[in-house]
C-alpha cells in the first residue's frame, strides 16, 4: 500500500485529510494533516508531513506507506 492509497484511497479516508498550500514570501510549503474522526472538534488534527515542492509531495504519495513496523538493516545495528 502506498501513501496515496493509505491517506486518500477511499472517500472516507480522503474526508479526514487536509492538504494546505502555504506561501511565506518566496517560500512555498505543502502541509498534510489528518483530522481525528472521533472528536466533535474540527480543529484537532495530526500532522503527517510537510513538503517544500510539488515533486517531493508526488514522490511521497507514490512511496510505500511506512507505519513503523518496517525495520531496515541499518537500523538493526
Amino acid at each position: 500500500m502506498n501513501n496515496w492509497e493509505r491517506y486518500f484511497g477511499t472517500p472516507e479516508a480522503a474526508m479526514r485529510m487536509e492538504v494546505s498550500m502555504l506561501r511565506d514570501g518566496r517560500r512555498f510549503r505543502i502541509a498534510v494533516s489528518e483530522c481525528n474522526p472521533f472528536t466533535t472538534c474540527m480543529f484537532e488534527s495530526r500532522w503527517v508531513r510537510d513538503f517544500a515542492s510539488w515533486g517531493e509531495y508526488q514522490d511521497w504519495l507514490n512511496a510505500e506507506y511506512d507505519d513503523g513496523t518496517i525495520k531496515w538493516e541499518e537500523d538493526a545495528r
